[in-house]
């Protein structure tokens, strides 16, 4: 009985350890967007590079980011504000790796953030001429 203790804790314990192993992450990026071309992020962003790197820091203190960078969060939300694509053609993109499930709590997280009022009453503007609409529409 003891030969069979001293053989089966060591696997029993080696098995335990396997079980809890720290969990695979996937990276979040497969391309990172602001590597690709100026013209190409601002088709898939509506943005500048630069103008979304300013919102991605004045939404840093906004959103949480326990396992998703705020980089992340913000630029897979702004893809689907952009395209009007559902959060599932922003899951299979070729630079965002992320879940469906996931996209739409990024896309939750950021909406809410944008809504703060610090950042609704700097960001967001509503066109309220015909020339502003022109401009907004033409880009």
């Amino acid at each position: 009985m003891d030969e069979f203790l001293a053989n089966f804790i060591p696997e029993l314990v080696e098995a335990a350890e396997a079980a809890v192993a720290a969990p695979r992450r996937r990276a979040a990026w497969r391309v990172d967007p602001m590597d690709v071309g100026d013209a190409d992020f601002k088709k898939s962003y509506r943005l500048s590079k630069a103008l979304a790197t300013d919102l991605i820091n004045a939404l840093d203190p906004l959103v949480a980011t326990h396992s998703i960078d705020i980089k992340t969060k913000v630029l897979c939300s702004l893809n689907f504000f952009a395209t009007g694509c559902y959060q599932t053609p922003i899951a299979k993109s070729n630079s965002i790796n992320l879940s469906q499930p996931t996209v739409s709590r990024c896309i939750g997280e950021v909406v809410d953030a944008l809504n703060h009022p610090s950042i609704f009453n700097r960001w967001i503007h509503m066109p309220e001429s015909i020339q502003q609409i022109n401009e907004t529409v033409t880009g």
